[in-house]
């Protein structure tokens, strides 16, 4: 409750009907409402007659081995709640029963569900409110053990229930230590513990001068167990003005698998001196201090493609791709599928590199 020096104002009944002005610091915080009481003595004469409705003093249930009793006291010109006070058994204080109550804990239900480049979705549902109602609700985190309200938490309404939590401001891989809270009059209870790792290597994230547009799976050349690497969208799109490459001109073979784009990129400036072509732009580009981009092979772009949703982007899309069709054509992506284009026209240049 605060300690001594203010639990007292948040026991008190706020109504003047029971307390003689200041009735200081009364908040009636606890729903415990003392009131001003007047007292019998020792013999039985009551005391503070006429009554001032100034003091309150309850009986406790402890005793020294003196033979007194203890009792609190709390006072209309203070928010002090004394305590321990010695009195003899054959005065007449008040008497206030109480019995325990609890609120049942609440239980995560979507504890870390879904992770973008600043928010975490979390939350929690108060099955019980306990013997008070739920003033307040939420989840807590931090990155040590058993987070509380006291370190980071959100608000997330009251009453019983499940609630959805979003919680913004996390470093990217730190581990961060999640638990459901629910308050009510009697106190804050945690759920279960959930621990996770905040991640910066996710579709869609910021990484490395671009957007992952794409993670490698088991079976992707490039693809190594325990650790994470894909493709890379530069930050820039640069938007119908690059021819693909020289026309009339073979660069060879091009592969269009995934991980093939950057060797693909090779020939065809190996082959092309023009300055203003697509894979020139790629290989010229400097982004963050990264320069080692390259025009997407067929499966690149389609891997990325399929995660637009995921990395923000638009439905509608038009680039080059490296893949050569003849001497003369090259293979433009247009929104879900290739067409042949002359390799003088002009179109988009998506600009990927690997990680």
């Amino acid at each position: 409750m605060g300690g001594e020096s203010i639990a007292g104002g948040k026991l008190k009944a706020t109504d003047t009907n029971y307390w003689q002005s200041p009735n200081e610091g009364a908040t009636n915080e606890f729903g415990f409402s003392a009131i001003a009481a007047p007292i019998r003595g020792n013999y039985g004469a009551f005391t503070k007659l006429p009554f001032p409705k100034s003091l309150c003093y309850f009986w406790q249930s402890g005793y020294p081995n003196d033979g007194s009793v203890y009792y609190s006291m709390i006072g209309n010109s203070s928010t002090r709640f004394m305590f321990d006070e010695k009195g003899l058994k054959t005065c007449g204080f008040s008497v206030r029963c109480v019995r325990n109550a609890l609120i049942s804990p609440p239980t995560i239900r979507t504890a870390v569900t879904t992770f973008n480049q600043t928010t975490v979705i979390s939350g929690g549902n108060v099955l019980h409110e306990g013997d008070a109602p739920v003033i307040a609700r939420g989840v807590c985190w931090g990155t040590n053990w058993n987070p509380t309200v006291a370190d980071n938490k959100t608000i997330d309404g009251s009453g019983p229930g499940s609630f959805t939590s979003n919680i913004v401001g996390l470093t990217a891989n730190t581990v961060y230590y999640f638990r459901a809270y629910a308050t009510n009059i009697h106190g804050t209870t945690y759920g279960d513990q959930v621990a996770s790792t905040y991640p910066s290597i996710f579709i869609g994230g910021s990484y490395q001068g671009g957007i992952i547009g794409y993670i490698f799976k088991i079976g992707d050349p490039g693809y190594i167990a325990g650790e994470t690497h894909g493709l890379i969208v530069a930050s820039t799109y640069y938007a119908g003005s690059a021819e693909w490459g020289c026309s009339g001109a073979s660069v060879g073979v091009t592969q269009p698998e995934i991980g093939t784009g950057l060797q693909n990129t090779k020939k065809i400036i190996a082959t092309c001196g023009n300055k203003d072509i697509a894979a020139r732009y790629c290989t010229d580009l400097k982004i963050d201090g990264y320069s080692d981009w390259f025009l997407p092979s067929e499966g690149e772009i389609n891997a990325i493609y399929w995660n637009r949703e995921k990395a923000g982007w638009g439905y509608d899309f038009y680039c080059w791709s490296s893949s050569q069709k003849d001497n003369s054509n090259a293979l433009q992506f247009q929104s879900n599928h290739y067409t042949s284009m002359p390799k003088n026209s002009k179109t988009g240049v998506l600009a990927i590199r690997y990680f």
